[in-house]
């Protein structure tokens, strides 16, 4: 049973439901003791309730989950071996931070693009290019869809 989120039934109305929660629970805005452990549990029940509705309402998802995962390994494996630079998968986006610009030529052949608002590089599908641009900060992309940083080449060499 869901303690935050109720009566939805496609994505629309559930991100009404979070930014409304955010917008009353988020710690930068509710200085209460408690709201960071409540927005913990509110991005939590948001996740369940997502992956809800990848089961039950999957045509109306597919425009804001829409990359197919075996995408990732392709696009990840022309950019592994780049040194200082920090790669992130948020949501269906895969954003580059750190000393780009040694990388630029490298980076517009493996399709990825430069979002000046965020100071980073991104590969998404068409679909998200289109939907989401200018729409958030790279901190609200990682805070809403999460992130998980890949371990670079390099990285992997210095710690084995």
């Amino acid at each position: 049973m869901m303690k935050y989120f109720k009566d939805f039934s496609n994505l629309e109305q559930l991100r009404k439901q979070y930014n409304g929660l955010a917008k009353k629970y988020h710690p930068d805005i509710n200085h209460a003791p408690d709201a960071v452990r409540i927005m913990q549990e509110i991005n939590a029940e948001y996740a369940l309730a997502i992956q809800w509705l990848k089961n039950h309402d999957s045509e109306h998802l597919n425009c804001y989950e829409g990359t197919d995962p075996a995408a990732y390994p392709e696009i990840i494996s022309k950019i592994i071996s780049l040194t200082e630079l920090t790669i992130e998968i948020c949501g269906s986006w895969v954003w580059l931070t750190g000393k780009t610009w040694l990388y630029v030529d490298q980076l517009k052949n493996a399709g990825f693009r430069f979002s000046r608002s965020k100071k980073a590089w991104y590969w998404a599908d068409s679909i998200k290019k289109a939907h989401f641009r200018g729409r958030y900060s790279l901190n609200q992309i990682r805070e809403k869809f999460g992130t998980q940083e890949v371990e670079t080449q390099q990285m992997e060499l210095l710690f084995n």
